[in-house]
């Protein structure tokens, strides 16, 4: 019987082993990690612009919102490179630097140095001013910090191109990019992700059904989505 309960749990264990070695870190085909860098980069992309139009008036000396006081506001403290920029021409030369990095990670260019740089971009807009942002900014930020551990710039990117040219990759199709080259890395970003996201929808799942007497229970919720 003892034996019969070991061999169990020996099974159990190698079986669960096996599945989990198998979802995080069976080599996988960079594309899609390709694929998700752009997207991601192209909407950092377009939030760092969206600061242009307003960026003195946003964070400039007499702006809107000084640096002291969106401390005392939001009660932390978090990394800014904004912070300790008072002169406008040295605002608007690190945010034209800033740019130029996220069009870089975004065609991937460097990619292994522009992801980290990219995020450290992204992140220093969203703690220099925190109550101008929403739910949407910790999602793009979650991503952006995942694809920094992974194989982005291995397809679809400058990074591919110039390594061609080189002679230090074979050249692939152009659109598919189909190859047998795959990384555990890829997977492990990517899983990353998927695991990161199915967990925000479950606390937000909860969150909903959690409040008797809520719009979720009345099912007034489905009618105000139905009626807008």
């Amino acid at each position: 019987m003892r034996q019969a309960i070991a061999d169990y749990f020996a099974t159990l264990t190698d079986t669960f082993g096996t599945g989990w070695n198998r979802f995080w870190f069976t080599p996988s085909n960079p594309v899609a990690l390709a694929r998700l860098r752009l997207a991601t980069g192209l909407v950092a992309l377009y939030v760092h612009l969206t600061y242009s139009f307003d960026l003195v008036r946003w964070f400039g000396p007499r702006g809107m919102l000084p640096a002291d006081t969106v401390q005392q506001l939001s009660g932390t403290s978090h990394f800014s490179y904004l912070h300790a920029i008072t002169d406008p021409a040295l605002l608007w030369t690190v945010h034209l630097v800033g740019l130029v990095v996220l069009v870089m990670f975004t065609a991937g260019l460097f990619t292994r140095v522009t992801s980290v740089l990219a995020l450290v971009v992204t992140l220093s807009y969203i703690h220099r001013a925190p109550m101008v942002t929403g739910e949407f900014e910790p999602i793009l930020t979650m991503v952006m910090c995942y694809i920094c551990l992974g194989p982005s710039g291995a397809r679809l990117s400058l990074d591919r191109r110039r390594a061609v040219r080189r002679g230090n990759a074979d050249p692939l199709d152009p659109i598919t990019e189909v190859r047998d080259e795959r990384f555990w890395g890829a997977t492990v970003a990517v899983r990353l992700v998927q695991v990161h996201l199915a967990l925000v929808y479950w606390m937000m799942a909860l969150s909903m059904l959690s409040r008797p007497g809520g719009v979720w229970w009345t099912g007034d919720a489905m009618w105000w989505l139905v009626a807008v």
